[in-house]
C-alpha cells in the first residue's frame, strides 16, 4: 500500500470518527462547547459512529508517543521496570517513587506493605495520572516523575489504569469511572495511614484529569489540596455532570493548562485557574493540523504539549509569566495584557491578595486607579489571582521565554 493511499485512509477514518466533535471547524459557529454537545437525539447514526471509532488505532491520536519527537530534542526517560507492575494485580495500580527507594507497589489497604514503602509523610505526595491508550512506562508519567525526583524530595505515585483504557475511546470514558473509583478509594486509605489532605496533589492527563476529578470527589472527611489538568480530555465530556469531569470544587485549587482546546481537549475554564499557552489550541514547533502528511503527529504533538510545560515548571520556577484574560476568546487571548505575578504551576503565585495592605497588586488585579474602588470590589476585603491566563512558549525546549 503506497504512503499516499494510507494517508488517505487514515484522514478518512480521523473525520469521520470526529465528525461530532470537530463540527465547528466547517459550520464557523461561535460557540464550540454548545455546537458539539451529544444531544439525546443526535442527527447522524451514533451507533455507526461508535463502531467506526471503535475500529480506529486511537493511539496514533492521543498520547501514547508523547508528543512529535521529530519536533523536540526532549530527551526522553527510561521506562519504568515492568516488574513493578503485578501482571496479575488488580486493573489500577499505585507504584511509589522517591529518591532514596527502588520502585514499590502500594497494595491497597495493606497496612504492613504501606509500612515497608518507605513512604515519608513529611514530604508531598504528587500522583500523576495518565489517560487514554497510555500508563505509567510513557512519556506522560516519566518526564513529571524525574522533574519532581531531581529537584526535591516528594512521594510520586504513578497511578497505572492502562488496562481499564487500551481499547476504544467509549470503552475507555467507563474505564476513567472505574479508575477513579480506585482513586478514591487509595486517597481515602492514604488519609486513613495518616496522610493529610493538604500534601495530597493529584496530576492527570487528558482522561487521567477526569479520572483525578471522579477519585477526588470519593473523599471522605474533607478536600484535597490540589488537582492540575493537563489538557483534560474533550470528546464526551462537553456537558456531562460536573462528578463525572474536572470541576472548581474537585479540590481546595485546581489548575488545568490548555494546549488542543476544541479538538482533543475541553475549551471552556475548569478550575480556579486555567491557563492557554499561546492561545491554547495549537503549539508552536507542532506540525500543521492542515497538512494531511502531519495530521496524527499534530494532534499528538499538541494534545502532549501539556506535561512537556508542566514538567519544566517543576524545574523552572519562573518559567511562564502569564497574563490575565477576561474570558476565553481564541482570537482576541492575544490582546490579554494585564500583567501579574502569576506563574503557569506555581501554587505559591497564585495567592489570595489581601486589599488593605497591598495597593499595588489590588490595582493590577482588578485594573483600576481608584483605590477606594478597588477595596469595595473586593470580596470579604480579599481578591485573588483565579481566572483565565494566556501565555506565550518557545516552539523548542526548553518552552519558557525566560
Amino acid at each position: 500500500m503506497s504512503v499516499l493511499t494510507t494517508s488517505l485512509i487514515i484522514l478518512n477514518g480521523v473525520l469521520v470518527a470526529s465528525l461530532m466533535f470537530f463540527v465547528t471547524l466547517s459550520n464557523g459557529q461561535t460557540n464550540f462547547e454548545s455546537s458539539t454537545a451529544l444531544s439525546s437525539k443526535p442527527s447522524v447514526d451514533f451507533k455507526k459512529l461508535k463502531e467506526t471509532i471503535s475500529n480506529i488505532n486511537w493511539s496514533e491520536y492521543f498520547e501514547v508517543g508523547g508528543g512529535n519527537q521529530r519536533s523536540t530534542s526532549v530527551q526522553l526517560p527510561t521506562a519504568v521496570n515492568e516488574t513493578y507492575l503485578d501482571p496479575y494485580g488488580p486493573n489500577v495500580q499505585f507504584i511509589l517513587f522517591t529518591r532514596d527507594s527502588p520502585p514499590y507497589n502500594l497494595k491497597l489497604g495493606e497496612h504492613e506493605n504501606f509500612i515497608k514503602s518507605n513512604f515519608n509523610y513529611s514530604h508531598p505526595t504528587k500522583i500523576i495520572i495518565h489517560g487514554f491508550i497510555s500508563s505509567i512506562r510513557e512519556i506522560v508519567f516519566q518526564i513529571n516523575k524525574d522533574a519532581y525526583l531531581e529537584t526535591g524530595n516528594y512521594n510520586v505515585i504513578g497511578m497505572d489504569w492502562s488496562v481499564l483504557c487500551e481499547f476504544e475511546y467509549f470503552t475507555a470514558m467507563r474505564g476513567a469511572q472505574i479508575a477513579g473509583s480506585h482513586l478514591g478509594a487509595f486517597l481515602n486509605y492514604l488519609i486513613h495511614e495518616g496522610v493529610g489532605f493538604e500534601n495530597i496533589h493529584l496530576i492527570g492527563h487528558s482522561l487521567g484529569a477526569h479520572v483525578a476529578a471522579m477519585g477526588a470527589d470519593k473523599v471522605k472527611g474533607g478536600k484535597i489540596h490540589r488537582i492540575t489538568g493537563l489538557d483534560p480530555a474533550g470528546p464526551g465530556y462537553n456537558d456531562v455532570p460536573t462528578n463525572y469531569r474536572l470541576d472548581p470544587g474537585d479540590a481546595h485549587l485546581v489548575d488545568v493548562i490548555h494546549t488542543n482546546m476544541r479538538l482533543l481537549s475541553l475549551s471552556h475554564p475548569q478550575g480556579h485557574l486555567d491557563f492557554y499557552p499561546n492561545g491554547g489550541r495549537f503549539q508552536p514547533g507542532c506540525p500543521e493540523l492542515a497538512d494531511i502528511w502531519t495530521v496524527t503527529d499534530s494532534l499528538e504533538c499538541n494534545h502532549g504539549r501539556a506535561y512537556y510545560y508542566f514538567s519544566e515548571t517543576i524545574k523552572n520556577k519562573r518559567a511562564f509569566k502569564s497574563y490575565r484574560c477576561a474570558h476565553v476568546d481564541v482570537s482576541n487571548l492575544e490582546l490579554c495584557i494585564i500583567p501579574t505575578e502569576v506563574y503557569m504551576g506555581q501554587e505559591e503565585s497564585y495567592e489570595v491578595i489581601d486589599c488593605s495592605k497591598n495597593k499595588i497588586k489590588v490595582d493590577v488585579a482588578i485594573k483600576t486607579e481608584n483605590w477606594q474602588s478597588a477595596i469595595q470590589n473586593c470580596t470579604s476585603a480579599n481578591i485573588s489571582w483565579y481566572g483565565l491566563y494566556y501565555l506565550r512558549t518557545r516552539a523548542t525546549p526548553p518552552y519558557s521565554l525566560s
